[in-house]
């Protein structure tokens, strides 16, 4: 069984994500469980992304963030579950919420 996380930062970097989930990854591995994690924003930009300035890279970073999550409705069927942490996108109206809800039930 295959389980999607579409997480807003990369693994192992947020407490959030560390005691509501990451810490279950291991385990669910053993009992036969795939679990893909595809992070809203990779670990340059998640650096980047709270540091005063740099517009034009966080700017970048999210617009990457958005194609990847438009990307994975490509993909998204060969999933079993799809977990969301927080929200699909940081920015935005949440097409991709409704989308992921609406038509991929």
């Amino acid at each position: 069984m295959k389980i999607l996380l579409l997480v807003p930062y990369p693994l192992n970097s947020a407490p959030s994500q560390r005691f509501r989930f990451e810490q279950y990854v291991p385990e669910l591995a053993k009992h036969g469980f795939e679990v893909h994690a595809q992070p809203f924003l990779d670990d340059e930009a998640w650096l980047d992304f709270y540091e005063k300035g740099g517009f034009y890279k966080k700017t970048k970073a999210i617009i990457s963030g958005l194609i990847s999550r438009y990307r994975t409705l490509a993909y998204i069927r060969q999933y079993s579950f799809v977990f969301v942490h927080r929200e699909t996108s940081p920015v935005g109206p949440g097409l991709f919420d409704r989308l992921l809800c609406g038509v991929f039930r």
